[in-house]
Formats: structure tokens, C-alpha cells, sequence
């Protein structure tokens, strides 16, 4: 994946999507937090580049093997 200081928190982690019942959200995870859930090798290009709350959640993922997806929700890596 290639990220950049464009890219934002919900490419990668996910965000809540409106559905078609008026009122209704449902997370809808990004592929960061896909390839966590499978277990998936991921591949950053110029991560260097990507906003402070992208490098935090990374730095949490590779050390505690936990993504935090934010309003204290975590996403517990595939062993």
C-alpha cells in the first residue's frame, strides 16, 4: 500500500458507513484491519510520509499485536 500525508486513518483502519436504513452505520474495516484479522503480510511504501495517528496505530499493532481502530475499540492481530 502506498500512503502519504493524504492518506487518512480510514483507508487503512476503517469507518462507520451510512447503510440504507435511515440511521443505520455498520463498520466497514480498511485494509490494514483486514489483513490484521487474516493474518495478512502488509506492505508500506513511504510510511515516513503518513499522519502521526497512522504511525501510532502502526507502532501499537508491531508492538502489542493490537490495532486501535479508535473510540476505544482494539483489533487483536491473527496469531
Amino acid at each position: 500500500l502506498h500512503v502519504d500525508e493524504e492518506t487518512d486513518s480510514k483507508a487503512l483502519l476503517g469507518s462507520y458507513a451510512a447503510t440504507d436504513v435511515p440511521g443505520e452505520f455498520v463498520w466497514r474495516p480498511g485494509s490494514l484491519t483486514v489483513a490484521a484479522r487474516m493474518g495478512k503480510w502488509v506492505l508500506l511504501e513511504d510510511v515516513e510520509y503518513c499522519p502521526n495517528e497512522i504511525q501510532a496505530a502502526l507502532v501499537k499493532l508491531l508492538e502489542d499485536r493490537v490495532l486501535p481502530l479508535g473510540s476505544g475499540k482494539n483489533e487483536r492481530c491473527h496469531p
